[in-house]
């Protein structure tokens, strides 16, 4: 993925429109995938009265890599933790059929078990299996993980923590993943990308929820945090915004004109952020990188500023990670030896960024921490990972083409956070206090490389060279240490429609291959 050592690779990019089954009273059905999405999205923006998709985020950013939330498919519904990615527009979960996945936290998707599960049919606008009369989907990734498998329809519950009802949903069902996503803790991805059939899309178009989404991360010892699907209230003071350009690419970007270390201003032009993809948020991504100016001005600037500790080498010999030893274990601390960041956006406004925005702990030295900001190769983009973001609400706020910053303390947050209809997240998450040997976890698909042009073929079979010599090599995985939330949260079987009393949506949508 977009870190220092490795190439930018291959990847594909599915954009899949699909309409979904008959909107509520007041609103105009979708006829179609060709604009009425934007149409409808548009008549909606004055209604203030839609529910909230509220969850919890579970696992933790260094130890496993990403952050989960819960969802459950199907009738009875069955349960699934899915990472939780922005640049990513399928949900895929791996299916029973699975000859080529790995064991993780749940067991596989059944579709034989659920009464309300419909596979889709072939037709004009999808990706066909033309032997198994089947639409399907297929993601390279940069790291060469791969997940590919056919695409179904069945319906997704949010828990009972959720104001939105269960919903009918397209969705992935794997049949073959390699890489990362096969020895990976979680069961898959919850795409929330731009575009279908990402699943705030899908929400959004049925008029489920508003055009908007917040994610909030917990800080560097803090296991998980909330996520919520639809408006929340912004807070009064304290949130800044940048613009978001929906039409520049695929994924979510900011308008990131300055860097400044200790309150200097790094000797930058604007346009070392604007470049290929600009400045992009993804919350697939662990840390942070930047285009090689940016990064070496950015290490230079730390190292000035840094004193009273010692570098020292990292914890992991595969990485040429820059990390000191000295500082003391105490995170609120940490200002006292780092300097602090702000990121200045278009029209001025500045976010402030904390040591732990830029810093993971060293997993073998006590006190000890290294940069989680890296070089991205050769590469012109800016990548914003969730690092950068700990105990930071972030609202993308799609229906006005901007995203929100605003410092908190996200797992407070959790018990104080007010949605639109008034709704409080209630639980509060405690620290693991693990010191599991960290990962750099990534699923952002690079746009731009050298191996742009080979065929995907290629590289899944290179992939699955790659993941069959990992998983021969790899060591027993580490155990894992109970649920912080009990099943308590899990819809229960009468909560959920039968097919009967819900309608299939039309199986129409389109699969673009932007990367040819």
């Amino acid at each position: 993925m977009l870190i220092s050592i490795a190439k930018p690779c291959f990847y594909l990019f599915f954009l899949l429109l699909l309409p979904l089954f008959p909107s509520p009273p007041n609103s105009s059905p979708i006829s179609s995938f060709s604009g009425d999405g934007k149409s409808q999205r548009h008549l909606q923006k004055s209604d203030t009265h839609r529910r909230n998709a509220r969850m919890a985020l579970h696992d933790d950013l260094i130890i496993d890599g990403y952050y989960t939330t819960w969802l459950w498919i199907g009738s009875p519904p069955q349960k699934f933790a899915l990472i939780v990615d922005t640049g990513s527009t399928v949900t895929y979960v791996p299916c029973s059929t699975c000859k080529e996945c790995g064991n993780h936290q749940d067991p596989k998707f059944d579709p034989k078990s659920s009464s309300t599960y419909k596979s889709l049919k072939c037709n004009k606008n999808c990706t066909c299996d033309k032997d198994k009369k089947q639409c399907v989907y297929e993601n390279v990734y940069a790291e060469f993980s791969t997940s590919s498998g056919v695409l179904g329809e069945d319906i997704i519950s949010f828990g009972n923590q959720s104001e939105v009802s269960p919903q009918r949903a397209i969705f992935g069902c794997e049949n073959v993943e390699t890489g990362d996503l096969y020895s990976q803790h979680a069961d898959g991805i919850i795409g929330l990308g731009r575009g279908y059939p990402s699943l705030v899309d899908q929400l959004v178009d049925r008029g489920v929820i508003s055009d908007s989404f917040s994610l909030c991360y917990g800080g560097m010892d803090i296991v998980g945090g909330a996520i919520v699907l639809g408006d929340i209230s912004p807070p009064s003071a304290g949130m800044v915004y940048s613009y978001s350009n929906p039409t520049r690419s695929p994924y979510y970007n900011i308008e990131l004109k300055e860097l400044h270390v200790a309150g200097k201003l790094l000797p930058l032009s604007e346009s070392v952020f604007n470049g290929s993809l600009g400045t992009v948020l993804d919350s697939g991504t662990t840390y942070g990188y930047l285009p090689e100016a940016a990064f070496l001005a950015f290490k230079k600037a730390i190292m000035k500023e840094v004193h009273s500790v010692k570098q020292i080498k990292g914890p992991d010999p595969t990485y040429d990670d820059i990390c000191f030893s000295g500082a003391g274990s105490d995170v609120s601390q940490l200002l006292k030896t780092f300097p602090s960041v702000e990121m200045v956006f278009g029209k001025g406004q500045k976010l402030s960024l904390t040591p732990e925005n830029y810093l993971f702990r060293h997993s073998k030295v006590h006190g000890a921490y290294c940069l989680g900001i890296f070089q991205n190769g050769k590469d012109p983009t800016t990548m914003l990972g969730g690092i950068i973001f700990r105990n930071t609400l972030v609202m993308y706020d799609r229906k006005n083409d901007k995203i929100g910053f605003w410092k908190t303390n996200c797992s407070d947050l959790r018990a104080t956070l007010t949605v639109c209809t008034g709704w409080r997240i209630g639980r509060v998450v405690t620290s693991l206090g693990a010191a599991i040997q960290h990962r750099r976890y990534s699923l952002f698909r690079q746009r731009q490389g050298p191996l742009t042009d080979v065929p995907s073929s290629v590289v899944a079979a290179i992939a699955r060279v790659a993941a069959s010599f990992l998983r021969s090599s790899l060591a027993a995985p580490q155990p894992r240490p109970p649920p912080l939330f009990s099943l308590e949260d899990a819809p229960s079987s009468s909560s959920v429609p039968s097919s009967a009393t819900l309608p299939v949506p039309p199986s129409v949508y389109v699969a673009t291959d932007v990367s040819r």
